[in-house]
């Protein structure tokens, strides 16, 4: 598994993946979860996206940044890919970046 920034060409992908991680919401709450509205062309533009690839994009994080601290915005792994460390990965991933930018305060969401 790589892990690596997600590019504006992978916007599609994760649009279809969180609907995939996240559609089983809809039901439980009467509505679609944020992470399925999410818009990931502007995440890609003005956030920090991290995608896991193995063959295929099977999972990413959202890490936003503003004057106080970074945050965990949304995570996600593939239904199908779900149970082989992919998220735990992530969030390796995601607190080393945090960590070598200077963050010293982070958060899951806002």
């Amino acid at each position: 598994m790589n892990i690596c920034r997600a590019t504006l060409s992978d916007a599609p992908y994760l649009v279809r993946l969180a609907d995939e991680a996240y559609r089983h919401y809809i039901a439980c709450i009467g509505r679609p979860p944020a992470p399925i509205l999410a818009d990931f062309t502007r995440h890609i533009t003005d956030d920090t996206v991290f995608i896991a690839i193995n063959d295929v994009i099977c999972g990413y994080v959202v890490l936003c940044h503003d004057l106080v601290c970074w945050r965990l915005d949304n995570i996600a792994g593939a239904p199908s890919n779900q149970g082989q460390g992919i998220g735990a990965a992530l969030i390796r991933h995601s607190e080393s970046f945090m960590t070598k930018r200077g963050s010293v305060l982070s958060a899951l969401h806002k």
